[in-house]
């Protein structure tokens, strides 16, 4: 099963992506799909992601370069199915991201059928807590998928498994060198503190467990939708567990 199919689309949409362990493959795996479905999709981020390659967006607008932003995005909207949005392109070559206002202002033209929102930042970990300034979500985000990757769990807590391991260790209790189970993720998951922190009231929520591509893996991924249900009875519409790599959902709890 595909994501989009998950996601049951209803509207116009604008979906932020938070955590870590795979936000970006996901974002643009479902661009292609919605691009196939002949919906018109803006990406972009309000953290920074690396500058998207050709052939995963037709066109680029960055806004600092561009005297009639509105404009060129309504155009581009009328042109190109998969439309790519920046503040500029820093020195690392990667994409500024635009402010969680102007997103909500964007979203609000109704130019875009989705609009898919790269909303924080976990330095290519499988597995983060946000910071005091994180994550960075527009406002009207009707849908917020949160991500984390399997590939964390069975590791030693480091800071080369983990991005923010200092707050992942004030939410769980965890100490550097300990095993990540799948306890320490349910916890990063579910705490206000964690990846639930500064999720739109209105939005819904799903949990997108990725990497599940072992049996292992698929039975360590069950127990922590489990442990999560258990938990957290309201927030998270479902639990998907993925492997985003081969574009696949394969369950749902």
């Amino acid at each position: 099963m595909k994501l989009w199919e998950v996601l049951e689309f209803k509207k116009e949409e604008m979906i932020s992506l938070v955590g870590g362990g795979g936000k970006t493959t996901t974002m643009y795996a479902l661009a292609k799909d919605l691009k196939l479905l002949n919906k018109k999709v803006l990406v972009s981020t309000t953290t920074a992601i690396y500058l998207p390659e050709r052939e995963q967006v037709q066109h680029m607008i960055i806004s600092e370069t561009e005297k009639n932003v509105d404009k060129r995005l309504r155009e581009s909207a009328e042109k190109s199915k998969i439309v790519g949005l920046g503040r500029s392109i820093t020195k690392e070559n990667k994409l500024k991201g635009i402010s969680p206002k102007e997103m909500d202002e964007i979203y609000e033209k109704r130019y875009f059928d989705i609009i898919l929102v790269e909303a924080d930042g976990a330095k290519h970990k499988s597995l983060k807590a946000p910071d005091t300034h994180e994550p960075v979500i527009p406002k009207k985000s009707t849908i917020v998928i949160i991500v984390v990757g399997m590939d964390a769990c069975g590791e030693k807590f480091s800071s080369n498994i983990v991005h923010r391991p200092e707050q992942i260790a004030e939410i769980t209790g965890i100490k550097y060198e300990e095993i990540i189970t799948p306890d320490i993720i349910t916890n990063i998951v579910i705490s206000d503190k964690g990846l639930l922190k500064g999720i739109p009231e209105n939005a819904k929520v799903f949990l997108l467990i990725n990497k599940v591509d072992t049996k292992e893996r698929y039975t360590m991924a069950r127990e922590i939708g489990i442990k999560v249900r258990e938990k957290d009875t309201s927030k998270i519409e479902k639990i998907l567990l993925c492997n985003m790599q081969k574009e696949q959902v394969v369950g749902i709890m």
